[in-house]
């Protein structure tokens, strides 16, 4: 290949990537805020006083869907939709399957381990969602909870369909 056809495919490239990085940045906004920012712990505020709906997704399976409502960027009224995990709806579980992994007790706890999460963020402002993380530290994770069902699982997927909802952008206005 002669050198000249070897610079003009490097510069071909070069200036293909740089196109691409420059769209990128231009991606698209919602609400004030550009899609992805909920991720940014920094970035979660301005969003439209709206309700917004999320989901967490593992494997095809919807296990938890959370609305909300948002006012100056405070939870309002934030509830689950959808609570379930393995095909059982804690919230409508009243006996855990004599072949499932935990028993009815446990569904219990975690259906209240859920709720205490929520609760938590309840009419406070969204920059706290990064609370979650540590469950502990918020007084809603029991002393002794096996790794299997610790309460950070949960307000990990809880996190996740806060940020799908709010990356969603609002579901309606409530204006």
């Amino acid at each position: 290949m002669k050198r000249w056809q070897f610079l003009l495919i490097a510069l071909l490239i070069v200036s293909l990537t740089a196109f691409l990085v420059g769209c990128e940045e231009e991606a698209a906004t919602t609400n004030n805020n550009t899609i992805g920012e909920a991720n940014n712990p920094e970035k979660l505020e301005g969003y439209l006083d709206a309700r917004y709906r999320g989901i967490y997704d593992d494997r095809g399976e919807n296990q938890v869907t959370i609305q909300f409502y948002l006012e100056d960027d405070h939870f309002k009224d934030i509830s689950f939709r959808q609570l379930k995990y393995d095909g059982i709806d804690y919230h409508e579980a009243e006996e855990a399957p004599d072949d499932y992994v935990f028993d009815t007790e446990a569904l219990e706890g975690m259906a209240e381990q859920y709720e205490a999460a929520i609760e938590y963020l309840e009419e406070e402002h969204i920059s706290v969602l990064p609370d979650l993380h540590e469950p502990g530290q918020l007084g809603i994770e029991p002393d002794e909870v096996d790794g299997m069902s610790a309460a950070t699982i949960r307000s990990s997927k809880i996190i996740s369909a806060i940020r799908d909802a709010l990356n969603r952008g609002e579901y309606d206005n409530i204006e």
